[in-house]
């Protein structure tokens, strides 16, 4: 199987599988799950991968949005209700936006699912966060977290207008696309700060429920805007300063408050938290000409770059993961 941690049969209690629990932990790639002839039920887990913090071509004080969480999807299935194995998928992170002459949206983050080998019905699939906006000559807009029904959308970046924020992957609830959000559906990103602004910090990224947390937007010569956070899913990462102000924190797991990690700071943006259960948090954003820090695994999304005066890039998203306990 690749990309799988087998762990240990835990407990002594378990009614299917002979001596109690079995877990396993998916982290890369396509892998087939057997499931033993004397299971009764499974717990699965979705996490999807955190979209990459957003790169640049310009300099002056402009920086680049954070890239959005992966959503969290969990469900519980009978064992005499499915074939004897499930294709296991990991959605892989998106990568950090380059700094090379051109304007580069962070990369968006893989879905992970789980689907029935012999049928291809999905089952259960969390979406990836959307990559953040690389800035030209406005700061950028953050990538939005994925939903449990369709990916987060990336942030822009405009030459003049003021660039606009993802939208968090659906589902919608009740027709809202508020920034902040319950049910499966993804946060929304920061929106940045339009040209001819000065010392500037664009919005922070929004927080979600089971959706992931969206990227807080870079800035214009001030402090990145902070990372939106999830109760469930994965924080966004920070948005980059476009001066040597701090980077914005990345969000985090298991809160609702944008900025939760307080992992930002001057020069390279720290790397998110990674986590063996839960989900990770966005990477802070870069300060002054210094690149976002990573999402922290599962699901965080990368920390936008700061201003790009230096070959810079943002961080990249985090890879996702799929757990399944089986008893």
């Amino acid at each position: 199987m690749s990309g799988t941690v087998g762990g240990p049969v835990i407990g002594s209690r378990g009614t299917g599988v002979i001596g109690g629990k079995k877990f396993y932990r998916f982290t890369s790639g396509t892998s087939v799950l057997h499931i033993p002839e004397s299971a009764t039920m499974l717990v699965i887990e979705c996490i999807g991968a955190g979209g990459g913090g957003g790169g640049s071509n310009s300099s002056g004080g402009v920086a680049s949005g954070g890239g959005g969480g992966g959503a969290f999807a969990r469900a519980c299935f009978s064992a005499d209700a499915l074939p004897a194995t499930l294709d296991i998928i990991v959605g892989a992170g998106g990568s950090g936006g380059a700094h090379d002459g051109a304007q580069n949206h962070g990369g968006d983050g893989g879905h992970s699912e789980v689907h029935l080998s012999s049928a291809g019905t999905v089952i259960l699939k969390a979406y990836g966060g959307g990559g953040g906006g690389g800035a030209w000559a406005a700061s950028a807009g953050g990538g939005a977290g994925g939903g449990t029904g369709a990916i987060g959308g990336t942030g822009g970046g405009t030459s003049t207008a003021a660039p606009t924020a993802g939208i968090g992957g659906n589902p919608t609830i009740q027709g809202s696309t508020a920034g902040n959000s319950l049910g499966g559906r993804g946060a929304n990103g920061g929106t940045g700060i339009e040209y001819g602004y000065t010392t500037t910090s664009g919005s922070i990224g929004y927080s979600a429920e089971y959706g992931g947390g969206g990227g807080g937007a870079g800035s214009i010569g001030a402090a990145g805007a902070h990372g939106g956070s999830s109760l469930y899913g994965a924080g966004g990462g920070g948005g980059g300063s476009g001066s040597a102000a701090d980077g914005g924190d990345g969000g985090d797991w298991g809160t609702y408050t944008a900025g939760a990690t307080s992992n930002g700071g001057s020069g390279d943006g720290a790397d998110g938290t990674s986590r063996e259960f839960g989900c990770g948090s966005g990477g802070a954003g870069g300060a002054g000409s210094s690149p976002g820090g990573d999402g922290g695994v599962p699901g965080g999304g990368g920390g936008g770059m700061g201003d790009p005066a230096a070959s810079a890039g943002g961080g990249d998203g985090a890879k996702g993961e799929v757990r399944v306990w089986i008893w």
